[in-house]
């Protein structure tokens, strides 16, 4: 007897820069999200994860009700291992082309830190050139001993920061000869596990949440994925399908009128919809979300292109998409038709197709931004008025007085990159903040919509 997968779902967590052990960001993520308890006190079941070729990976699954909530199932993309034998010079390479950015390409969010940047490198050139720092006379020995230490401590802290961190951001973002090979292999291994998700006949549905760099990833793995399991067998047109379309299309038309926040929600219950349809009418297609977390993309001006114009034009040729998909010049939005015909060859009417740009045309994209976050922020200007954005922040609400004064500043410090789905091991252990008032996971849970059984059963 087969088993009954119509209401069980998959979630994928693609994890971000850094010298990240396998399982520890699905571990953290997934103790942040899950919630609830199965009748043995536990968050999840840890299983065999059948659909990587890692022996280092697991399934956790979070059990459903098959009323009220799905089973999930959570899996952890594992790229870390394919960005070895980083050298300096992919950094410098990458550090040397933005540096060298016009400052008015420079995104706002970093021209700060790109001035700073400027601001270092003359006055290291120019002490090195004058020679002002080197002492002479007593102090010329201590002096000597001191940046011997202080060098043996910098080298150490460079190879952990430039080479196990920015490099692997460097060498991603950067097309260059040297780094093909594992661009390709980390995207090839992700459109894999997603191919295998669907192909599995288990899940009636897919959320993908990245983090920093794998924001990055998943983007792209939608883009290489959609055109594989996008529907493009001409079959009649519903009713409810033409609705969808034309209410997106008027929306799109007409969102001068509202705000970015309120445009963005009803597309994404618009968005839903066209889903549904797009299932309905056979469609292959899972992934219902885009999660991103304190995501780059933010600076895709400078990251995935050489300006802000530049950009523009890849978007308008549909080598990046966009939510809501852009059009070209004269050209509709996100669909086009397909004549339907039989074995004589006769057309027997039109069929609208979503084309290979479009997977944001029914894929959800929410995207979480601390504002301290320098490496993450609000994407609706960069990729569409269709992505929610959501500024995330710690809440004092339920905090004792003597503890949120430093508690709650921690939120807006640089860590607060890595606080989308932990809350600070102060707050748990004081028991100041506990988890359900902090507010990034509280939002991050709420983006996903796990919970949410319509979207995994069709009746």
């Amino acid at each position: 007897m087969s088993r009954d997968y119509s209401k069980r779902q998959a979630v994928v967590i693609i994890h971000g820069i850094g010298e990240q052990r396998p399982m520890q960001t699905l571990r953290g993520f997934v103790n942040g999200i899950v919630t609830t308890t199965n009748r043995y006190g536990q968050k999840y079941w840890n299983k065999p994860d059948r659909m990587s070729d890692s022996f280092e990976l697991r399934r956790l699954t979070a059990p459903g009700d098959n009323r009220n909530w799905p089973t999930t199932d959570y899996f952890e993309y594992y790229w870390a291992f394919n960005m070895r034998d980083t050298k300096y010079r992919h950094v410098l390479n990458w550090f040397l082309r933005l540096l060298f950015t016009w400052p008015w390409y420079i995104p706002s969010r970093m021209r700060l830190v790109w001035w700073a940047s400027w601001v270092l490198l003359v006055v290291a050139v120019t002490a090195a050139l004058t020679g002002w720092i080197t002492p002479t006379g007593e102090n010329a020995e201590a002096f000597g001993w001191s940046v011997s230490a202080l060098s043996l401590m910098s080298v150490a802290l460079l190879n952990t920061i430039f080479l196990g961190y920015i490099g692997d951001a460097a060498r991603y973002l950067s097309p260059n000869p040297d780094n093909i090979a594992q661009r390709q292999v980390i995207r090839r291994d992700g459109v894999k596990l997603i191919r295998k998700l669907h192909k599995s006949g288990k899940y009636g549905r897919i959320i993908i949440v990245g983090h920093s760099l794998g924001s990055v990833i998943a983007y792209d793995i939608l883009r290489f994925v959609w055109d594989e399991f996008r529907n493009t067998s001409p079959t009649s047109d519903s009713i409810q399908y033409q609705n969808c379309i034309q209410a997106i299309k008027t929306l799109i038309s007409e969102k001068s009128g509202d705000s970015q926040s309120s445009f963005a929600r009803h597309y994404q219950d618009l968005q839903k919809q066209l889903w549904r349809a797009e299932r309905e009418r056979g469609s292959k297609w899972l992934v219902t979300d885009l999660v991103t977390c304190g995501s780059p993309l933010v600076h895709a001006s400078i990251l995935l292109a050489s300006s802000p114009s530049d950009l523009v034009k890849r978007q308008r040729e549909r080598e990046l998409p966009t939510c809501p998909p852009r059009s070209q010049e004269r050209e509709d939005s996100f669909t086009y038709h397909r004549p339907d015909s039989k074995g004589s060859g006769r057309s027997t009417g039109a069929t609208t197709l979503l084309h290979t740009s479009a997977p944001f045309a029914c894929v959800r994209w929410t995207n979480l931004y601390f504002d301290a976050d320098l490496i993450g922020g609000p994407l609706s200007s960069v990729f569409g008025a269709g992505i929610r954005d959501i500024r995330v922040e710690p809440e004092r609400k339920g905090a004792r007085k003597r503890h949120w004064n430093w508690l709650y500043f921690l939120g807006f410090t640089p860590m607060s990159h890595c606080m989308y789905w932990k809350p600070p091991k102060a707050c748990q252990l004081r028991k100041a903040l506990p988890p359900k008032t902090w507010n990034a996971i509280r939002r991050l849970r709420g983006a996903m919509q796990v919970n949410d059984m319509n979207l995994v059963t069709f009746e």
